[in-house]
């Protein structure tokens, strides 16, 4: 970490809890999107995206997250509530994740997801 970076940019395991902490403080969304898709860290990633209520931006950051069933895809999706947005995510997502999207959202029985996962 370099010696003006914010805690959140920390690669260092070790400093999670630290970065997770600051970034519990923090109330701007702009900020907390930031954080979702710049911090190496999936767990600090995760913790932003736990901040945000707001169901498109959340859907956004699954979007646009470039690692396949990742921890933080997984975390973002558990928040979406949507399931009608779970179904879109889903579909534009059908390359990399339907299976996972549908188990998710109830649509797929385990031994289903199970074969695809």
């Amino acid at each position: 970490m370099g010696l003006f970076e914010p805690i959140w940019m920390t690669k260092n395991a070790s400093k999670i809890n630290k970065a997770r902490d600051e970034i519990f403080k923090i109330k701007d969304i702009n900020k907390l999107k930031e954080i979702a898709i710049k911090a190496p860290l999936p767990e600090v990633k995760s913790a932003a995206a736990y901040n945000i209520d707001d169901e498109n931006i959340l859907k956004e950051l699954y979007l646009n997250d470039n690692i396949e069933q990742s921890i933080f895809q997984e975390n973002v999706l558990h928040q979406i509530r949507n399931k009608d947005m779970i179904n879109e995510i889903a579909l534009l997502d059908a390359k990399r994740n339907f299976y996972y999207c549908a188990y998710i959202n109830g649509n797929v029985d385990d031994e289903v997801y199970e074969l695809w996962a």
